[in-house]
């Protein structure tokens, strides 16, 4: 593992979602109302899963840059992961920056 932040998301009023750093609670990146598509749907999808689970927001996400520009994102509640570059690099690019504003925002 070379980086990893652990995450937490949440809708915003406004239809923005806040991409928490969950050790510290800090907002590390807002995502627009309409933008980030791939985190959206991919963040649906997980939540769905989570909630047929009966296990609710609190537990983070564990995004983790590997070798071999590899991207990874765990769900610690289900034990889910996803190898972000199978999706394409524009959309494993979403959650890059997310990593990016982690290291930075420390």
């Amino acid at each position: 593992m070379l980086a990893s932040v652990t995450l937490n998301f949440a809708d915003a009023p406004d239809g923005s979602v806040l991409v928490r750093n969950a050790a510290t609670g800090q907002v590390i990146e807002t995502v627009p109302p309409r933008g980030g598509g791939f985190l959206r749907s991919t963040m649906r999808v997980m939540a769905t899963a989570r909630a047929a689970d009966h296990i609710g927001p609190a537990q983070p996400f564990l995004l983790a840059a590997l070798q071999g520009n590899r991207l990874q994102l765990t769900d610690t509640a289900t034990g889910t992961m996803l190898e972000l570059e199978a999706f394409g690099p524009s959309n494993a690019a979403e959650f890059a920056a997310i990593l990016t504003s982690a290291e930075t925002v420390k």
